[in-house]
């Protein structure tokens, strides 16, 4: 079983065959159909390659759901799309060698592009996350007041979400870790919990970032998007203050570094408008607080 599980690693690599191979594959038969040209070896050659690779992909896939860091919805659906892509390649490689293959051949071809590309569209879900192709916000900000935040909504989550809920997902659990929710955060994974309130020294989801590369417990792992520094001082942050999920800390109350507030994405609600004298107060110290233009709200 751990062999098998071990060979569907290679599934992620194989994968990107097919896929290539049929949209130049489809390309091919858009130029014959459009232009009349005859493609017919270099149609059937990448037919072939692709409906091989999309069998040695699939199988490769159903190995890698054998283990424990796969499992969910999204990775059943995602599998049998890639079955039936498979299948269907094989389809279009059978009507291309039959005599009236243009009849229902084009429509076939223009069908299983679609079925690969959702295919697709699943597989990059489980790999980076349902958000994946979240387009950004690119709205202009309202100025706001503030002298509180909730760190672990503003920041602390924000991290987890872009550097560890590629691994630790509803689909992806590695070490039976799952980061999607408070209530799996808490939980923790194999391992036991990732955090210990108020004591920083001894919590994982520190420690872990901060190893050597090389160490294998070091987190993320090498070759994926790591914690900078600042990063890592939120997560301590938030930890030393007694990992709080809900409730506002207090800027004006606590040891916010310049650094760390320049990291902060711009709120845009009103949370908890700081009086004269604090925000006053914060701008002697160089934070970056937007002024606010409506002196009246003072």
């Amino acid at each position: 079983m751990e062999f098998l599980n071990y060979l569907g690693k290679f599934h992620p690599v194989i994968l990107h065959l097919p896929i290539g191979a049929l949209y130049l594959t489809f390309c091919l038969a858009l130029l014959e159909k459009f232009f009349k040209s005859k493609y017919i070896i270099p149609i059937r050659f990448g037919l072939l390659f692709s409906f091989v690779f999309a069998l040695i992909s699939a199988l490769l896939g159903f190995f890698l759901t054998l283990g424990d860091n796969f499992s969910g919805q999204i990775v059943d659906i995602h599998m049998w799309l890639g079955i039936s892509t498979a299948l269907f390649i094989g389809l279009l490689l059978w009507i291309h060698k039959t005599t009236k293959y243009s009849v229902v051949f084009f429509p076939l071809f223009s069908f299983t592009i679609i079925l690969l590309s959702v295919t697709g569209h699943f597989g990059g879900q489980i790999t980076h996350g349902k958000d994946y192709l979240k387009l950004p916000d690119l709205s202009i900000s309202p100025s706001t007041k503030i002298d509180s935040i909730n760190l672990f909504i503003t920041a602390v989550k924000p991290i987890i979400d872009n550097k560890c809920v590629k691994c630790h997902n509803q689909n992806k659990s590695k070490g039976g870790l799952k980061l999607t929710t408070k209530n799996e955060i808490l939980k923790g994974g194999d391992s036991g919990v990732i955090f210990t309130s108020f004591d920083p020294s001894s919590s994982h989801l520190y420690n872990y970032p901060k190893l050597p590369m090389d160490d294998k417990m070091h987190m993320p792992p090498d070759g994926n998007s790591q914690l900078n520094d600042n990063e890592k001082n939120l997560i301590r942050m938030w930890i030393d203050s007694g990992a709080p999920f809900e409730g506002h800390m207090k800027i004006s109350d606590n040891s916010f570094s310049t650094e760390i507030l320049n990291y902060l994405p711009p709120i845009n609600t009103y949370v908890d408008p700081p009086s004269k004298k604090n925000l006053i107060n914060l701008l002697e110290n160089d934070f970056r607080i937007e002024k606010v233009s409506a002196e009246s709200n003072f």
